[in-house]
């Protein structure tokens, strides 16, 4: 069974996971570009582990 702390963790990291996921829907490939941007992603993929570590 979990406890309150648990459970607050795990809701927490539910949220953080939601608004993650909204962000990222919001990105579009725009073949129209006249310019190709590098993107650095490191902190979303150190996110991502931090959370699937924790899972």
């Amino acid at each position: 069974m979990l406890t309150e702390a648990e459970r607050q963790a795990r809701a927490e990291k539910n949220a953080r996971l939601k608004d993650l996921r909204t962000h990222g829907s919001w990105l579009v490939l725009d073949p129209q570009a006249p310019f190709c941007d590098e993107i650095d992603c490191s902190a979303l993929f150190s996110e991502i582990r931090t959370i699937a570590d924790d899972g």
